[in-house]
Parts: structure tokens; sequence; C-alpha cells
């Protein structure tokens, strides 16, 4: 899944021990098509593999929401109902219904989340807004209005109207985008919690800044307090950068300080930004360039950091490095994260994607080889997609599925089932589906 996934899954953390289920709405009658016949075939193999792994809730969450997306929303009832741990099994749900809204069965999505029942309803008012938005970058400005007007929580509908307006402008609608934009303001401006109006104008910060208005970006940064005004900083640096402006991106960058404690941790958010800087110059096809502002990333890290911090940080730079196609750079950067840092296999994969794109198929199966079994997870599920889409172009699916089915480690082999149905329901995937959502600034890693 992309960004709906990632936002509705993190939604419900704070409410799934409160839920209450409900009764289950009726299933639609399956289409079947050669790719999804193939893709449920792969899933059902991944469900045995992860079965024989130990029945990981995330990865069968995963699982139930790819059966969604290949049309068998029976199927994939059962694989949630199968899940364990009772979260993990309303993550599964929520998946689930992330699924039907990328599909755009936005009544279907809905009667998911009411399966949850009590418990949920600050979920599906962030799934809502959420589905605005999609809406919004699809096109659909009319619909995404729609459905923001069923918002009742204003933080929530701060965040569909920054949306809005984003799209609004980039479709080149500035005085469409300006009025959503001074709706969304005065909402946030009548919000009474410090900690809320200050989320909600971080909202419209990110958005300011995706529509290409920084000067009015840097206003709305300007009202921001504590450590969200160094993440917005950020926020305007990468649009910038996206944006072709490198000497304003690093300017920017450069802004983001503090003192004491405050300077540590904004530390890692002019990391950040100069590592969106890298990137974006690397896309742009300055190489030498984006090599150097790597290097400035990696010397912003601050030397009284802790462990961990330093460790997020360099690992965020390795990752750019990967996506950028520096694979030796990224992995000169990786030996610098210590051995013992649980986290590392988010560079190494996105080294192994970045080695299956250009074209070493067999370097990148390596590196995913490296990674130890109880290190394997769905964040890596992109990075597996990257290979088999390699390895399917050069030999065919039926021949990849002989591949991944002599596969010995069963974890690996899970991931490597449920690439393959990504593959066969999408053999063209776009850049996010191997990388993180990239529209808003990380955050300080735990």
């Amino acid at each position: 899944m992309i960004l709906v996934a990632v936002v509705v899954a993190l939604a419900a953390l704070a409410v799934w021990k409160l839920i209450d289920y409900r009764s289950e709405p009726p299933v639609p009658t399956f289409v079947s098509t050669p790719e999804r016949v193939d893709a449920l075939r792969y899933l059902n193999e991944a469900k045995n593999s992860a079965n024989a792994a130990g029945n990981d809730g995330s990865i069968m969450g995963d699982i139930a929401a790819w059966q969604t997306t290949a049309g068998d929303l029976a199927a994939a009832r059962v694989t949630a109902k199968a899940i364990k741990e009772e979260g993990e099994r309303s993550f599964a749900w929520i998946k689930i219904s992330a699924a039907q809204m990328e599909m755009g069965d936005l009544g279907g999505a809905r009667a998911t989340v009411k399966v949850l029942g009590s418990g949920a309803e600050e979920f599906i008012e962030e799934a809502w807004a959420v589905v605005a938005a999609a809406q919004a970058k699809a096109g659909n400005i009319a619909g995404a209005r729609a459905t923001t007007s069923a918002i009742t929580q204003d933080p929530f509908k701060i965040i569909a109207l920054a949306e809005i307006a984003a799209a609004q402008a980039k479709a080149g609608d500035r005085a469409g985008a300006n009025q959503t934009f001074a709706e969304a303001e005065s909402l946030a401006n009548a919000l009474e919690d410090a900690f809320g109006k200050n989320s909600a104008l971080l909202d419209l910060t990110f958005a300011l800044a995706k529509s290409g208005d920084v000067p009015k970006a840097r206003i709305t940064a300007g009202r921001i307090t504590g450590i969200d005004r160094a993440t917005s900083l950020q926020a305007i640096a990468t649009a910038q950068a996206r944006a072709g402006d490198v000497a304003g991106a690093k300017a920017t960058a450069n802004e983001i300080s503090g003192n004491g404690a405050d300077a540590i941790t904004n530390s890692y958010y002019k990391v950040l930004a100069l590592r969106d800087v890298a990137l974006a110059q690397a896309r742009a096809g300055d190489q030498p360039g984006a090599s150097q502002t790597f290097d400035d990333a990696k010397a912003a890290i601050d030397p009284r950091t802790s462990d961990v911090s330093r460790m997020g940080a360099l690992r965020e730079i390795a990752v750019a490095q990967a996506k950028a196609g520096d694979v030796p750079g990224a992995k000169a950067t990786l030996k610098a994260v210590t051995d013992n840092d649980s986290k590392a296999s988010s560079v190494l994969g996105a080294i192994a994607a970045a080695q299956a794109k250009a074209g070493g198929l067999a370097e990148a199966k390596a590196t995913l080889a490296t990674i130890v079994a109880d290190r394997l997870n769905n964040n890596l599920l992109g990075s597996f997609a990257a290979v088999i889409r390699a390895q399917a172009g050069l030999e065919g699916f039926p021949a990849t599925e002989l591949w991944v089915q002599a596969l010995g480690e069963p974890k690996a082999r899970t991931l490597y089932y449920i690439a393959l149905a990504k593959a066969r329901l999408n053999p063209s995937a776009p850049e996010s589906d191997e990388s993180e959502d990239e529209d808003k600034p990380g955050q300080i890693p735990h």
C-alpha cells in the first residue's frame, strides 16, 4: 500500500484496544481476471509461508490488503480473522479499508471501518481526511470537498482543506487555492488547544510549501513554536529543492538551529532537509552536487546527539543515497551505522531496490539475503517488489514464481510472494511503491 495504508494504520494505534466489533457488510461479487487469479494464488502461498514463519500479524494484514486489491474481499476477511493478536487484527481491517479507499470504493471502505464499531470514531475522521486528500490529488476537487463536509472534527478538516488547496494550486487554480487555504487557516486560528493549533499550522505550512507559495509558508511557519518550527522549515526547504531552487533550499535548511537541547534536536531536521535537497539534486541530474550535499548532511549531525538519533540520521542519508542511485555512497554511509542497529535493514532494502532498477538483479538478491530473518518486515515490501519486477521482466512470472517457491527462508518467501502479487497487479510501479511517502518530513527515531 502507499500513503493511505500508512496513515490510516497509524490513525488506529490509539484506539484499537477500545474497539467493539460489529457485523460485516455483504461481500461484492468477485470479478475474475488472469492477473487477479495469479495474484490471489501468490497471496495464498504467502499466507502459508507466513503461518510457517509464525503468523506475523502485520504481514498478514498486508496480505489481506492485497487480497482486497485483487478483488477477493471474502478472502481478505478470512485472513484478517486468522490473525492471533487483537491489535494486529484491528490493523488488518484498517488496511482492508485503506485498500478499498485506494480503489475508489469509498462506500465499501466506510462499511469496513464500521466493522470496528465503537472506539474507531477518530480513525474514521482521519480516514476521510486521507480520502479527501486522495480525491484532490486525483483532480476531483468537488468530490474532495464533499468528503470534507462530512468531517466533524476541525483538526482533520484542516488537513483535508490544506491538501485540497495544494491540489488546486498545482492545477493552476491559485485563486481557489488561496480561498481554501484561508478557510483552513480560519479553522486553525479558532482552535483553543495550543498543541492542536501548532499541528494545524504545520499541516498548512506543508501544503503551502508544496503548492509553491513559499512566502506564505514562511509566514505560517513563523507562527509555529517548539520543535514543529524546525519541521516546518524542513518542509519548506524540501519544497524549494523540488522546485529547483537549490540555493534557497540550502539557505532555509541553514535556518534550522536552536540553543541547548533544542540545537541537538533541531540538527536532526536540518540533516533531513539537506538529505531532501541532495535527493532533489540527484533526480535533476546533478550527481556531484548531490554528493556534496549528502556530505553536508552528515556534517550537520550534532556531535552531542544520542547514538540512536545519530544512527537514525545516517540511515536516512544512506536510504536517500540509494534512491539517488549512489549505491557505493549508501554502502559507505551504512558502515557508520553500528552492527546492532535493527533498523539498518531499511538501508539494505533501499540499496537492493536501487541495484534491481539499475539491472543488478543478482546483486539486489544478494543484498536482501544479508538481512537476517528477524529483521525482515513488511516495510521492505517495496524492495522485494523491485527485485520481483526486475526478474519477472527478464524471465516472466511463471519462472519467477518457481524461484520464489524454492526459497528456504519462510519470511523471505512470504515477502517475495506478496511482492509477486503486487507486481502481477501492477507491473509498472510508481516510484512511491519502492519508497516511503515523501510529502511530509520524517520523525526523530526512538
